[in-house]
């Protein structure tokens, strides 16, 4: 997203934030000052900030250390994912509510922030058509990035990746949480997936051979047709696996 959208979208707004395994909400002021009360009902106030180069800036008076955080924010649909500066995608969040009312601090008056009711309706539309479109490359950039840090990504959260056809030759997913993934056709010749989460996965026509996956987690995977000559499966919880043919793996 760009500065001038993130500036229009979170002022007077209040955000659901998953980051890091915590969830939690923040409330936007339109005077860059914020507040937010995590799942474990733990409160802190900061400063928010969007910066020219299209980043959202986020430094609270004690959580994360009082440190700033900037992330780049991809929308897709009505949810807007997290990126950091590498790229790697760290955490997301969904508007609970826009354009709330405000109050004058001079008058004490609440005071909308928000369009008139033509306008809303106006903007509403063109702002679906937007989003619409916004989401097909927001899936595309996403899919993209998942592609190129799946090469090198152990313990990371991939659950539901979208990695069909994906080139992963020797890449290091040890430990990595692939549950429900996409990878149909995946090239993971020479893999390290050991101990990786990958319940429910797809993997028809993937390519293992040679891969370790010992210890790995495959209850429930879709194995139909993929190759897993001299595949390393000693350890790995196998139980529900549709199509498999262990021909030539190690068990």
């Amino acid at each position: 997203m760009t500065a001038a959208e993130l500036r229009t979208l979170l002022p007077a707004s209040v955000i659901a934030l998953e980051e890091a395994g915590m969830t939690g909400r923040i409330s936007f002021q339109p005077n860059g000052i914020m507040t937010a009360e995590n799942s474990e009902g733990e409160r802190d106030t900061g400063r928010w900030q969007v910066t020219d180069d299209n980043r959202l800036c986020l430094k609270f008076r004690t959580w994360s250390y009082g440190d700033t955080r900037c992330h780049t924010i991809v929308a897709a649909g009505d949810t807007y994912r997290q990126f950091n500066a590498k790229g790697l995608p760290v955490g997301s969040f969904r508007i609970v509510s826009s354009g709330a009312a405000v109050t004058d601090r001079q008058t004490g008056r609440r005071i909308s922030s928000g369009p008139s009711a033509d306008d809303a309706a106006t903007a509403a539309g063109s702002r679906r058509e937007t989003i619409a479109k916004r989401e097909t490359i927001a899936k595309k950039d996403v899919d993209m990035i998942m592609r190129a840090m799946a090469k090198n990504c152990p313990s990371c959260n991939l659950a539901q990746a979208r990695l069909a056809g994906a080139m992963l030759i020797g890449a290091n997913l040890e430990g990595a949480d692939l549950r429900r993934a996409d990878l149909r056709n995946a090239v993971l010749r020479r893999a390290r997936l050991r101990n990786a989460y990958l319940p429910g996965a797809d993997l028809t026509g993937a390519d293992l051979a040679g891969a370790d996956l010992t210890g790995a987690d495959l209850a429930g995977a879709d194995l139909t047709g993929a190759n897993l000559y001299k595949t390393r499966l000693e350890g790995a919880v196998l139980h529900d696996v549709h199509g498999a043919d262990f021909t030539g793996a190690y068990r």
